[in-house]
């Protein structure tokens, strides 16, 4: 079990920087998302 958990939390990290980039992207609105 201990071999999952590097990569549940890779995958956990590069899920809250998409969700952060997605925030920043509707509390600008203005700019395109890119």
């Amino acid at each position: 079990m201990n071999l999952e958990y590097p990569s549940i939390f890779g995958a956990y990290r590069a899920y809250l920087s998409d969700i952060r980039r997605i925030n920043i992207c509707i509390s600008i609105r203005v700019h395109k998302c890119v």
